[in-house]
């Protein structure tokens, strides 16, 4: 087994049952102190990792909600000036801004 940390989640959880591997099926389970040790460091790096992950995806999440919600904006806005420019019979509707001459 690689014992460098990984970066992947999935990839240390199967790290992780490498070790308990040859207690499987097992009725009672001792397991040396250097086994246990090695196996809660790895679900403290698992968990360090997931919130991580957890966080990342909350970022993307909120990216995504936000570029979607402008999106929607930007659609009824140019939705409401298309309504305002132009009247029902086709004519273009010019607002007078100054005085006429």
């Amino acid at each position: 087994m690689n014992t460098a940390p990984s970066t992947l989640v999935s990839v240390a959880i199967a790290q992780l049952l490498d070790l308990m591997e040859p207690y499987r099926g097992e009725g009672d389970v001792v397991i040396e102190g250097a086994s246990w040790d090695a196996i809660l460091n790895g679900l403290k790096g698992i968990e360090r990792m997931s919130v991580s992950v957890e966080r990342e995806l909350g970022a993307f999440r909120t990216l995504e909600a936000g570029r979607f919600a402008t999106n929607m904006l930007e659609q009824v806005a140019t939705d409401e000036v298309g309504r305002l420019v132009l009247d029902p019979e086709g004519k273009v509707v010019r607002p007078e801004f100054g005085r006429r001459s």
